[in-house]
């Protein structure tokens, strides 16, 4: 497996360098305005933790060094405004004409949707860089619809708490290569004023939880929640605001504890039909709350979220033959639904990936799933 991590890096190295310093949102020429979620650095973490291959860091590291600089460059918040700056947001580049036009994945839809709006065809793009495509997260209001997409004015928690994370892990790698302490210390310096950024701008001690931030409106966007609220304490953050185990008691709703098929990406009163939206269940996010409940030491949640996967995802393909995308909230093993297309995927990779995780973090305490709906 690590000779295919090792791969995947290349991979990855040779897009930075054909797309101008970012991985695209899929590997194909149309993608060329949008990244991905900068996660890249973490998969480099994560691979020399595994193997301890200091050889392939220093070959890597000018690579994660580029991707960090595209995002410092091209995706700053746009603001005058002090509080915003050195913030991230999500957004996208015109490709091939001066302004911006429908998706070539999705032409047809955001004719429509967008009637025109060069402004909403950017938000449309931005929230597919996101990851969330789509969401009401991204709606302004969030009980709006998909014409009401905002992605750009937003700040997002995740993406800054990730940046956080990489700015900390790109000091740790540099260190371990043996580069100059001053590139060291740029990037400590940059990982301790977004940490005081997103304490001020984005952390909301009443709820304990964290929220995005409507830099065009300016004003914090509070009215929902989304596990992304979490992705501070799975970034580390936690630990610097010393967060509390009484504060995520209160912080996590019942839903997100209760639900039967795992996490669901919004609360039950959001019926927006949104693929990222109640009551879809997503690999991705269910790492993000595990993390976050070992963080503050719930283990029990934590091992709870593991043993959904596990049986949500058993019962999925013993019932079917397929292992999904993304399942329902509502029940064990049921396919998730919604969004710009109704056929469910099947055989996705992070999905498969949180199950081997899954079972390599609870080998011991994770129990075979012995009732399935069908």
């Amino acid at each position: 497996m690590t000779d295919t991590v090792r791969d995947i890096i290349a991979n990855m190295q040779q897009q930075i360098d054909h797309f101008g310093g970012f991985i695209p949102n899929g590997a194909r020429i149309y993608y060329g305005g949008r990244s991905q979620p900068p996660l890249f650095t973490q998969i480099v973490w994560l691979y020399y933790n595994a193997t301890g291959d200091l050889d392939l860091v220093r070959q890597a590291l000018p690579y994660l060094d580029r991707e960090y600089a595209w995002w410092m460059s091209k995706r700053i918040i746009p603001s005058a405004d002090a509080r915003f700056a050195g913030l991230n947001r999500f957004s996208s580049d015109p490709i091939d004409h001066a302004t911006y036009g429908p998706r070539p994945e999705s032409y047809a839809e955001d004719l429509v949707t967008a009637a025109g709006s060069a402004a909403r065809y950017q938000h449309l793009q931005a929230g597919a860089e996101s990851g969330w495509d789509f969401s009401s997260r991204w709606f302004v209001p969030a009980t709006g619809t998909l014409l009401d997409i905002a992605t750009a004015d937003l700040v997002p928690v995740d993406l800054n708490a990730i940046l956080y994370r990489n700015e900390r892990t790109l000091a740790a790698l540099h260190g371990l290569a043996g580069s100059p302490q001053a590139t060291v210390q740029q990037y400590q310096d940059a990982a301790a004023k977004r940490a005081a950024q997103i304490k001020a701008l984005l952390w909301h001690p009443d709820s304990g939880r964290w929220h995005d931030y409507n830099w065009a409106a300016d004003r914090p966007m509070v009215g929902s929640l989304f596990p992304s609220s979490f992705a501070p304490l799975w970034c580390g953050l936690g630990v610097d605001q010393q967060y509390t185990r009484q504060q995520w008691d209160a912080a996590v709703p019942q839903s997100f504890r209760e639900s039967a098929g795992g996490v669901p990406t919004s609360l039950p009163d959001v019926q927006s039909g949104q693929q990222w939206d109640w009551p879809n269940v997503w690999a991705p996010l269910q790492t993000v709350m595990l993390e976050a409940a070992r963080s503050v030491g719930d283990d029990d949640f934590a091992l709870t979220l593991a043993q959904r996967w596990v049986d949500t995802t058993y019962c999925g393909w013993n019932c079917t033959g397929a292992v999904f995308e993304k399942y329902s909230a509502n029940e064990v093993g049921s396919a998730g639904r919604g969004g710009e297309y109704e056929v469910v995927r099947d055989g996705f990779g992070w999905t498969n990936g949180l199950v081997l995780r899954a079972m390599a973090d609870y080998p011991d305490r994770l129990k075979a799933p012995t009732k399935c709906a069908c």
